[in-house]
This record gives structure tokens, C-alpha cells and sequence, in this order.
């Protein structure tokens, strides 16, 4: 879903640079019956894929690990289902004042990826 358009720092700079926010997975299992259940979760990071998945699908565009130099903010959310529903991969783009550009999600995460690379949010 594209939802707005260049930023002012983008637009100065002539570069893409992009800060991945730290993400997790987060998975829930549980059982028990109406009176009472037994739910555990886990939690593991997902940042360092992001990075992978950005430098094959968007390759001019640089990742940075100071938020003070990018341009754009990349926040991702994988959503881990145990049903038969499988896994959400959810990501949002951000501009450098903060204005959402770009939300969108995948099963895979290379999908999500791809996706926000061909929207044309991110120029190349």
C-alpha cells in the first residue's frame, strides 16, 4: 500500500539512507481449557534479515545504524501465527519528519521486502 512520496532529506541529499528499527518475532503457543491456560512466547531478532533482504531488493540505497543520518525508517513486525494461517510479515516506511509512506506486509519476508522496493516509495 503506497501511501506518500519523497522526504525534504531525501530530496537534499540524493541518497537513500535507511535505518531498520529493531525487530522481533514474536510467536505465542497456549493451552488449557476455559477455566485456566498455559501460554509461552518467544522472541528473536529479525533486523540483520531486513538488512539482507533491503541490500538484495533496493541495492542503492544504504543502511545506516545512527537514526540521525537516515532519511527513512524501516520498522518491521513478523507476526507468528500457529494456526493455518502461517506467518505475517509487516512492515511500515517511514519519512525523516515522521510521516508514514509506505505500510504493507507479506507471509515471506523477501516478498515484503521486494514489495516496498517496486512501490517506488524508495527511489533508486
Amino acid at each position: 500500500m503506497f501511501i506518500g512520496a519523497t522526504t525534504d532529506a531525501q530530496e537534499v541529499s540524493g541518497e537513500v539512507i535507511i535505518f531498520v528499527e529493531g525487530s522481533t518475532v514474536s510467536s505465542f503457543s497456549g493451552s488449557g481449557n476455559t477455566w485456566g491456560s498455559n501460554i509461552g512466547g518467544t522472541s528473536e531478532p529479525q533486523s540483520i534479515e531486513v538488512m539482507k533482504q533491503l541490500g538484495r531488493f533496493c541495492p542503492d540505497a544504504k543502511i545506516t545504524s545512527d537514526r540521525e543520518k537516515a532519511n527513512y525508517l524501516l520498522l518491521h513486525e513478523r507476526q507468528a501465527s500457529g494456526g493455518s494461517g502461517g506467518n505475517r510479515n509487516n512492515i511500515a516506511l517511514f519519512g525523516k519528519n515522521d510521516e508514514l509512506l509506505y505500510a504493507d506486509g507479506a507471509r515471506q519476508l523477501d516478498n515484503a521486502v521486494k514489495d516496498l522496493c517496486n512501490s517506488e516509495v524508495i527511489p533508486s
